[in-house]
């Protein structure tokens, strides 16, 4: 499986790991929303999905051996995939989505006006 074969294994690892966290954190502390975690999931994999197919796309556009066409090879699926997936991220809205683009509208704001912003 080579490159795949790891990247496989440490989704899987991951996806374990989270899923042992969750039933221990359901168990100990406080109830989960499983409905919410369900509907997390299934738009989280929607937005991969659609990414994977737009980072496909764009990394067939740069096939070649020069050091150029490798270096966008391998930047511009990048740069595809992580805008496709905050739009896909954008239209499907799932659980968590507002809190995550407040800070980034907070992090990126230009005004100065943020008092918890360094200076």
């Amino acid at each position: 499986m080579g490159e795949a074969g790891l990247a496989l294994a440490s989704s899987v690892a991951a996806l374990t790991n989270i899923s042992v966290l969750l039933i221990i954190v359901n168990r100990k502390y406080f109830p989960i929303d499983w409905r919410k975690c369900a509907e997390t999931l299934v738009k989280a994999l929607a937005s991969a999905a659609v990414m994977y197919l737009a980072v496909v796309q764009v990394g067939r556009f740069f096939e070649g051996d020069a050091f150029v066409e490798r270096l966008f090879g391998v930047l511009a699926p990048v740069f595809a995939g992580a805008a496709v997936y905050f739009i896909a991220l954008a239209i499907l809205r799932p659980p968590g989505a507002d809190n995550l683009f407040e800070v980034l509208k907070k992090r990126f704001k230009k005004d100065g006006s943020d008092k918890d912003s360094p200076r």
